[in-house]
Formats: structure tokens, sequence, C-alpha cells
């Protein structure tokens, strides 16, 4: 629920700095959309062939990703019907 709420917040963020700028809200979420430490300790248990600690912090790492994705499809779904309600009027 945390990353997913976080997810949310870094897109509604990201499409508010977007209209102020006139650009294009990519480059501004980018960076939110990867989930830091956990994929850090997935690798370096992949690397060190620790396979327990490795799918475990993988399955940390897709948690936090899908909770993000879902958070930011979110925010893209509230923006884009914002977008098209002020359109119409």
């Amino acid at each position: 629920m945390a990353n997913l709420l976080a997810g949310f917040c870094a897109a509604l963020y990201a499409e508010m700095l977007a209209r102020c700028r006139n650009a294009s809200s990519t480059p501004f979420f980018i960076t939110a959309a990867i989930p830091g430490s956990t994929l850090y300790y997935c690798m370096n248990a992949v690397v060190s062939n620790d396979l327990p600690a490795a799918e475990h912090f993988g399955e940390q790492t897709f948690l936090a990703a899908l909770g993000i994705a879902g958070g930011m499809a979110i925010a893209w779904c509230l923006a884009d019907l914002s977008r098209k309600l002020r359109g119409r009027l």
C-alpha cells in the first residue's frame, strides 16, 4: 500500500511539473519508478550466489514495482480524465 501511494504521489507531482514546464511527464517520474534498496539487495544476492535471499528480495522488488506502477497508473488515469473534462468545458 505504501508503494502504491508513493507511486501515485510521484506521478501526480510529475504531471504537475510537466504542466508547469509544458513538457512530457516521463523525465520527471522515471527515477521514481525504480524500487531502490530491494533491487540492490536482490542483485547482490544473485551475484553472491545466495539464491534463497535473491528469491526473497526479488519478490519484494516485484511487489514494490507493482505497487509503484499501480499508483502511477491511477494518477495517469486521473490526469487524463482531467484533461478530457477540461477540453469539454
